[in-house]
């Protein structure tokens, strides 16, 4: 049984700069959860964290709409902003509100910019608006589709619509004009994670018209592990994930459990490979294999203000054959970009954080070069 607690929010629009990999990687640090909580209860869902009830009691801020509206008109420029950073903004409590279609018809008033993550077709009852923001560049849709296998879907995302509806959720909004990401995320090793199976989703999803693909590997907090073990265990493979994220794996800046190097980089580069074939672009999602990508990361072509990641400055560094923390400073002041940004920048830099893990790079004190 799902509540629904109804509240009136100070605050919809927020940064979401609270772990150096969003301040590394993300080009765009802007999101408005509608929905406090998602009723999908995927197993693999990193939010699970925030409260133990977080899958059956959704807050709904009823106000959303007029909170966008004041906060996007006090905005001197605004980044794309993701409704729904730790939620599907078209879970089914949205069928019942509409404050997601609310909220679009803001951005379309005001010329912002959003994108939305979702795994509902939900999101088709909103056509006639996702169009006519398309049409000014303010709008893209990111499905996220982990495995064209209903048994897979079934066991780790089992109340989500399964995946044929999902393909029928990208061809219906490409025929639209609406640009489509999908985000193949979370690859799961012995789960989702064989050429094959990604071939035969690559393919299908281009044929379906999608433009981009970006490519995440699965992430593990103890909530996760708790939730997924049982699983795991079912499926013979705890063996396989102490190997490649506890015995050979390494804690990211998060504090999440990323998998051994050797076996993520085969994984994107795999589906790299497969995008390039089918004609789609190509990013990662935290994965720091940037020489993979041919556009942003997360496939984003809208209006709006973009900040440096640690990509930009690793493709500077590539370039020039070096860069400088100097050099860094000086694009940051270009961009605009506040002092407090400026500090926790220098903070990362300065302790090593902001390249740690990223590979094909060292650093030396305030320099960085390829290898």
């Amino acid at each position: 049984m799902v509540e629904y607690v109804e509240r009136r929010a100070r605050n919809l629009i927020h940064y979401i700069d609270r772990s150096p990999e969003v301040f590394r990687f993300c080009p765009h640090r802007l999101a408005a959860n509608i929905y406090l909580g998602c009723e999908f209860a995927c197993a693999y869902c990193f939010a699970r964290s925030q409260r133990r009830d977080y899958h059956s009691r959704i807050i709904v801020r009823v106000n959303a709409p007029e909170l966008a509206k004041r906060e996007l008109s006090r905005m001197r420029s605004v980044q794309p902003v993701d409704l729904g950073s730790a939620t599907d903004p078209y879970q089914p409590a949205e069928r019942r509100y509409e404050l997601v279609r609310a909220t679009l018809e803001v951005f379309l008033e005001l010329n912002a910019p959003c994108f939305i993550v979702t795994k509902s077709d939900l999101v088709l009852r909103d056509v006639d608006l996702l169009r006519e923001l398309a049409k000014r560049k303010l709008v893209c849709v990111h499905v996220s589709l982990m495995s064209l296998s209903q048994a897979v879907t079934a066991t780790f995302e089992g109340l989500c619509p399964p995946p044929q509806r999902r393909l029928a959720v990208i061809e219906e909004l490409s025929e639209e004009g609406i640009p489509v990401v999908v985000r193949l995320q979370p690859v799961m090793p012995g789960v989702n994670d064989s050429p094959s199976e990604i071939a035969e989703l690559v393919e299908a999803v281009a044929a379906a018209g999608a433009r981009h693909l970006v490519v995440g590997t699965l992430k593990i907090s103890r909530t996760v592990w708790s939730n997924i073990a049982r699983i795991l265990e079912k499926l013979g493979l705890v063996e396989l994930y102490r190997q490649l994220y506890f015995e050979h794996g390494s804690v990211d800046g998060a504090g999440y459990r990323i998998a051994d190097q050797n076996w993520r980089l085969s994984v994107c580069a795999i589906a790299a490979r497969e995008a390039q074939r089918w004609g789609l672009t190509f990013g990662t999602c935290k994965e720091g294999f940037f020489w993979l990508h041919t556009h942003r990361c997360s496939g984003l072509a809208l209006r709006g203000r973009y900040v440096p990641t640690v990509e930009t400055f690793w493709r500077i560094a590539h370039s020039r054959g070096l860069i400088r923390l100097t050099d860094a400073l000086e694009l940051l002041k270009k961009h605009g970009l506040s002092g407090k940004f400026v500090r926790v920048f220098l903070e990362l830099w300065r302790s090593g954080e902001y390249w740690r893990g990223i590979p094909r790079v060292s650093q030396e004190g305030d320099v960085v070069k390829p290898r």
